[in-house]
């Protein structure tokens, strides 16, 4: 008598289910995966990359992109090429990735070749033959939490893989260990060893697999597109990708130089094919940089408000980290007053202080390296000797020479004088700052910083140092007025005169140029010969004005340079 109400009541609820396992199947019948392309990649020199991505939308739908990368806080968006094509939402969810690696160690080795027959050596009984039945598990390395990541200084596992989920605790993980024996079947039954026991693995008559499969955690996008056929650009700033440039500097021509500038493209996020990569060049303001976008899944709401607070210990405009998250989450409105520096500059077009070294099809896979060359132009130059000194003064206007400075790590710095090269950029176009190597007739002579140098600008770029060039120098005290300044702390400043010389000895059988570049403290007297003088607002705090005294003499080959000056300053008793 039930067995008719049994069958009713299956076949109603089988009618009740069956819309929706219906509509779930349509629903996953309705996503279709959407294939991006990076059609751009602007790097900075910092490990930043602003890649642009582009997708063909074929019709309105719901589309997924699979392996979304991390962003940089606020730099994601998705934009459509049109306004026929519009993207209505795009939601973030877990998605682990396959990724393949090379089998480093020999457990990883033994994973890589679970199912195959194989034999193991052990210590104790040599080769065995069986078939690899399972292979312990790698115990992951746990990511630190949001708050134990600011407790550290810095942000969490930023540069590491995505994870698309908040990890177990530690107590969890050691609670749910991983096996620790290589299973075996062999002709008596199942062998369980230990992994360390096993110091060898082949397979006879066959090669041993030696790529492994890993499973990585991820995310994807799901996205939700309305109206008609069309292309959608996806544009984000990621940590991985960066470039780093170099130069050559060939001097064989006693009076031009040969500069030559290359990249080296780093490249760990992204697989390139006919790609544009834009080299940038200046110093972007990027604020967040150090903070993933919430659509990465990178934590949950705590993670990401505490990465706002461990930006560093103090924004360049004087705001704390705290007070930056207080602006962003209580929409705090305070007035800029400095323009807003745009991110991406035209090709070869400089704005602000960024300036673009475009190349086109460049096709290089996620974790290669690449060179590219990307110029070569003719700098006119000169050699010259340059001679620097620091002030006869510290921060405090106490003098250098004191016996606490001569028992101190601080002591005065033998003098020393380099052979440069002041080199004119009339390229049109700007010098990075880079490692810069300087070679003759194939010969290298030295290799240190050229730094930033704007067309039409001047830079010193040092060779090496000039052991055919010495220098002395030496200051005397010529009057002193004690106590003629005491400050409304109760700081006390003795007013002493003081002459000083620079004598410079050219041993070498050629006349030279020689550079002094003197920065001084106080007031200035007389100077013989004159220089150029500098007035900088370094230290402006300070009882002292500081400038700096430039001389550019020639000194003949073997001959001689005195320079003499006489200055008053105040100094602390």
């Amino acid at each position: 008598m039930r067995l008719p109400w049994a069958r009713r009541y299956f076949t109603t609820c089988f009618m009740l289910s069956l819309p929706m396992v219906l509509a779930v199947a349509s629903f996953a019948h309705a996503q279709q995966t959407l294939e991006t392309k990076p059609v751009e990649a602007s790097l900075f020199k910092n490990g930043l990359g602003f890649i642009v991505r582009e997708a063909e939308v074929p019709a309105a739908g719901e589309y997924v992109i699979s392996d979304l990368p991390v962003p940089v806080h606020g730099t994601f968006w998705i934009l459509s090429e049109s306004k026929s094509t519009v993207l209505e939402e795009a939601v973030a969810f877990s998605s682990p990735r396959t990724e393949t690696t090379e089998a480093l160690t020999l457990l990883e080795l033994l994973r890589a070749n679970v199912g195959k027959a194989v034999e193991v050596r052990t210590e104790s009984d040599g080769w065995t033959a069986g078939t690899l039945v399972a292979t312990p598990e790698v115990q992951p390395t746990l990511p630190p939490t949001g708050s134990h990541a600011a407790n550290q200084g810095r942000p969490y596992d930023y540069w590491g893989s995505p994870r698309a989920y908040r990890p177990p605790s530690a107590e969890e993980a050691m609670r749910a260990g991983p096996a620790d024996f290589v299973l075996l079947r062999t002709e008596q039954g199942m062998l369980a060893l230990p992994p360390g026991e096993i110091k060898g693995v082949r397979c006879p008559g066959a090669e041993l697999d030696v790529r492994l499969p890993q499973q990585r955690p991820g995310a994807a996008l799901r996205l939700k597109v309305s109206g008609q056929r069309g292309r959608l650009r996806i544009a984000y700033l990621a940590w991985g990708m960066t470039w780093a440039p170099s130069y050559q500097v060939d001097i064989s021509d006693p009076k031009r130089a040969v500069l030559r500038c290359k990249a080296a493209v780093m490249n760990d996020i992204e697989d390139l094919d006919g790609a544009t990569v834009n080299f940038i060049t200046g110093y972007p303001n990027l604020a967040f940089a150090e903070v993933a976008d919430p659509l990465a899944l990178r934590g949950d709401v705590s993670d990401f408000f505490q990465s706002l607070v461990a930006l560093g210990s103090r924004r360049r405009d004087g705001r704390t980290p705290v007070v930056a998250q207080q602006m962003i989450a209580s929409n705090i409105a305070i007035a800029e007053s400095a323009p807003v520096r745009p991110m991406m500059p035209s090709e070869g077009e400089v704005r602000e202080d960024l300036f673009l070294y475009p190349r086109a099809d460049v096709s290089l896979r996620r974790g290669e390296r690449a060179y590219y060359p990307l110029f070569t132009k003719d700098a006119p130059y000169d050699s010259v000797y340059v001679w620097d000194i620091e002030d006869s003064l510290d921060e405090s206007s106490r003098w250098r020479h004191a016996w606490w400075y001569e028992r101190s790590d601080r002591r005065l710095a033998q003098e020393e004088i380099w052979h440069s090269l002041r080199l004119t950029n009339t390229a049109g176009l700007p010098w990075t700052t880079a490692p810069a190597m300087t070679v003759q007739e194939g010969r290298v002579l030295g290799q240190d910083v050229l730094f930033y140098t704007s067309p039409g600008a001047k830079t010193l770029l040092k060779i090496t140092r000039a052991v055919d060039v010495q220098a002395e120098q030496g200051e005397t005290e010529v009057e002193r007025d004690r106590d003629a300044r005491t400050t409304y702390q109760g700081r006390r400043f003795d007013l002493v005169t003081i002459k000083g010389e620079l004598r410079v000895f050219n041993h070498k059988n050629k006349r030279i140029t020689l550079l002094i570049k003197k920065t001084l403290s106080g007031e200035v007297l007389k100077t013989a010969p004159e220089p150029e003088i500098e007035r900088t607002t370094r230290g402006v705090w300070r009882v002292n004005p500081e400038q700096v005294l430039t001389w550019e003499l020639p000194v003949p080959a073997g001959g001689k340079q005195y320079v003499t000056y006489q200055y008053k300053v105040y100094a602390a008793r």
